[in-house]
């Protein structure tokens, strides 16, 4: 399972919604500098947050099988609680757009948990929601293991290249 392709699927879910939402989002970012940009809208990072793996259900010559629950952490920005640009009207449509979504290769997504994080030193409301889809990691063969070292090699050319 590729943790950045199912960022990417859920994303691409909420795109359309949280564009003409006037809604900042996008995938949790690498630095802390972009956490913390000024908020000018309300904001929303989604990120893979773990996965817990069940004792597998299947030992086979073809491989291994095992169910896992994957969890997914959406954060909520906003300088407001309540109200038009507010976090709570703001999590209720991610709630609209996630609950029974999907994604490739998993059940439905599920909420487990709403919460508030803090307020912040920059006077932002951060909320969060925990969603969570099952699935079957199913052993790869060895090319699986060539393509991926193709892929970090060329992410390696690419940082140190400035890219």
């Amino acid at each position: 399972m590729n943790y950045e392709d199912l960022e990417d699927e859920i994303i691409a879910k909420i795109n359309p919604s949280l564009t003409s939402g006037n809604i900042d989002f996008g995938p949790l970012p690498e630095n802390e500098e972009d956490l913390k940009k000024a908020l000018t809208r309300p904001r929303v990072w989604v990120s893979f947050n773990m996965s817990d793996y069940n004792p597998p259900k299947s030992m086979s010559a073809e491989g291994l099988a095992q169910d896992v629950v994957v969890t997914i952490e959406v954060i909520i920005q906003s300088k407001k609680r309540r109200g038009a640009q507010g976090c709570y009207i703001v999590m209720n449509l991610i709630k609209l757009l996630l609950l029974g979504f999907r994604p490739s290769g998993l059940t439905a997504m599920t909420l487990q948990k709403e919460e508030l994080l803090n307020f912040d030193q920059q006077g932002f409301w951060n909320y969060r929601q925990l969603y969570t889809s099952k699935g079957t990691q199913i052993q790869e063969d060895d090319g699986t293991v060539d393509v991926i070292l193709q892929q970090i090699a060329v992410n390696t050319t690419e940082i140190t290249n400035g890219v």
